[in-house]
């Protein structure tokens, strides 16, 4: 298939040995091609990776050749820019006649890959637009951008189009498009690719500056492109890096550990997470210019290229390639870049920085202990029966006895997996795989609130009760002033074994979100307003307030969720500082491991893509009775 644009701007004095070219290719529209009918391209999937070849009258021999560009889909619109690099006659005439005024067009050929037949007058959201037609229209929803040429004459000048081959014998088709190019637009686009390329180019590159001044003017002329640039500035690199000789020296980070690095840094992981797992070196030469804003294609490249093999131009086979040669390094295991390797990596990175961002509480009321495997783990409460007394002229010193209370907690494992298809890999969509890894993340940390929250409110064994001591119900269990004066009061008449004060104090003000802001204000005033009662007169009663900073807030959703029992938008809780000993809640991680595991690979072998998935180890009991005490705030 080829699109025609109307315009094809080339800047003859832009540059001594190659002028520039632009086109507007393709404005994502319905164009009427004859064979075809109406017809509707969609940007988004069309492959338009790699250099593109520009002839001259569709003519594909050396002599036709008449420069090179690279395509980009810009607000729904097809977008070729390039250089005619080409040496012959009709390059030159070209040139030539641009220069004396003559205004060229140009078809884009595309290949079809998948299509689609849309019914007359129904709507279709394509190309950031609504597009529809009375006769209907072919919808090609996947489509290979093979040529474009420069023509003296589109085959008709408008909204015509004009057939170069058979539909049954050709599988591509030729259109035209009334396509004005945006010279703002393209000169915009412009001065932003060679801001690019300026800022790749930027540091100290030591004896390398030459080369690197070189690629920096070929990638400004159009003779080389971004991603090659950025392929020639790794190699750079890794040639400037010192050998290790017998004389010692510090080592410098792989290229493997770099690159992962870099993953994880573009998607978003914090320095403080990098730096931990990276070190300050690694770190420091992923945030380096060449490694900025590298996608999926380009880890790919680098997996291709560490294999010592050429890198594909084409999308599909570059996918295809770097699964193969990371299959071949996992099978080994003799290399760090494989492709699987780099974005489990950095998708586990990602999905640690996602964990720790999501504003669970449970940490503020819950111990936390490691359990060794899946099996139930009794723990017990060692309670002491005595107390230290006077050691008398014999210095003997007397016996206690300790009373076993027994609890149970037993991990089980919780988990999802996410996948990103073959299109998403092509598409170079790297804002898929980071979203997929911060939702695994996500969905960890949400896994252990849920579990602790609705152990809480499901209240096993009575846990929270009047025998226990710990539960206020009726109408003065409300939250406010005398709710919590009466809460605190519980807390003080918590006793031992012996009967003595355990002298545990309440740290934690738990509430739904309903109480919040009543929560706030009790806990950050710091006067009261003055009223009278019985026993005191009005005027007479002090106004400071009493909880003014006393405890810390945790306000959770999960108090008053409807998909958990026992919730409720009245109830609150008051919590000791599990770090004093004494804990209401445990949660337990299998080996100690408190955040998910992430892993990825290929999807299965009757679909095409990669997937992750995250599971996470956990178990959560209760404990102590004496380390809460619950209001129902009826």
């Amino acid at each position: 298939m080829l699109l025609a644009a109307r315009e094809v701007a080339i800047e003859a004095g832009a540059t001594k040995r190659h002028p520039k070219i632009s086109i507007v290719a393709y404005t994502g529209g319905v164009m009427r091609v004859p064979g075809w009918g109406d017809v509707v391209i969609d940007l988004d999937g069309l492959d338009a990776s790699g250099q593109v070849p520009l002839l001259a009258d569709h003519n594909a021999t050396v002599s036709g050749a008449v420069g090179h560009g690279e395509a980009r889909v810009v607000d729904g619109r097809l977008i070729v820019t390039g250089v005619i690099s080409g040496a012959g006659d009709v390059a030159k005439q070209i040139v030539e006649m641009t220069t004396g005024g003559f205004t060229f067009q140009a078809s884009v050929g595309v290949e079809p890959v998948e299509n689609e037949r849309i019914a007359p007058g129904s709507k279709v959201e394509v190309n950031g637009r609504t597009l529809s037609s009375q006769r209907g229209f072919t919808l090609v929803k996947v489509g290979r951008l093979r040529e474009i040429s420069i023509t003296p004459l589109a085959a008709d000048a408008g909204t015509s189009v004009a057939i170069a081959a058979s539909k049954r014998k050709e599988s591509y088709m030729t259109a035209t498009q009334d396509s004005r190019v945006d010279e703002q637009t393209i000169q915009a686009q412009e001065r932003q690719r060679i801001k690019d390329i300026d800022r790749m180019c930027t540091g100290d590159w030591g004896r390398r500056s030459e080369r690197v001044e070189q690629m920096r003017a070929q990638a400004i002329d159009g003779e080389i492109s971004i991603e090659e640039l950025r392929e020639g500035l790794l190699h750079q690199l890794r040639a400037s890096r010192p050998v290790i000789g017998a004389g010692g020296g510090s080592q410098r980070p792989t290229e493997g550990l770099v690159i992962r690095a870099a993953a994880a840094r573009n998607m978003g992981v914090p320095p403080r997470i990098l730096g931990e797992h990276y070190g300050f070196d690694t770190v420091h030469e992923a945030s380096s210019s060449c490694y900025d804003g590298m996608g999926l294609h380009a880890i790919m490249r680098q997996v291709v290229l560490a294999a010592g093999r050429s890198v594909p131009h084409n999308a599909t086979d570059l996918v295809r390639s770097a699964f193969e040669v990371s299959r071949a390094v996992q099978a080994s295991g003799t290399s760090t870049m494989s492709l699987p390797g780099i974005l489990s990596d950095a998708a586990h990175k990602a999905a640690l920085a996602a964990y720790h961002a999501v504003p669970t509480v449970w940490s503020m009321l819950a111990a936390t202990t490691s359990l060794t495997n899946f099996k139930p783990h009794k723990r017990y409460r060692m309670t002491g029966i005595g107390r230290f007394e006077e050691v008398g002229n014999d210095g003997e010193l007397k016996h206690i006895t300790f009373k076993e209370t027994e609890y149970e907690n037993q991990a089980h494992t919780e988990g999802a997996i996410l996948g990103i298809t073959r299109q998403d890999l092509i598409d170079d969509d790297m804002g898929m795989f980071q979203q997929s890894a911060q939702a695994l993340g996500r969905m960890g940390a949400i896994a252990v609130e849920r579990a602790v929250f609705a152990l809480l409110l499901s209240n096993p064994d009575g846990f929270f009760s009047i025998a226990n001591g710990n539960l206020r119900a009726g109408a003065d269990s409300a939250f406010g002033l005398t709710g919590a004066t009466e809460a605190e009061k519980l807390f003080w008449q918590f006793t031992d074994k012996n009967g003595d004060p355990i002298m545990v104090s309440p740290a934690t003000l738990l509430v739904p979100p309903s109480l919040a802001t009543m929560a706030r204000q009790m806990l950050s005033s710091t006067e009261l307003v003055a009223g009278s009662n019985e026993s005191q007169p009005e005027g007479m009663q002090p106004n400071a307030n009493p909880f003014h900073r006393r405890f810390k807030l945790a306000v959770s959703p999960w108090l008053s969720s409807q998909s958990l029992s026992g919730s409720s938008d009245a109830g609150w809780y008051l919590f000791a500082d599990p770090e004093q000993g004494v804990a209401a809640i445990e949660v337990g991680f299998v080996n100690g491991r408190q955040m998910p595991i992430i892993e990825s690979n290929e999807m299965d072998f009757d679909k095409l893509g990669m997937q992750w998935r995250g599971y996470f180890d956990f178990g959560v009991a209760m404990r102590e009775p004496t380390g809460a005490v619950r209001s129902a705030g009826e």
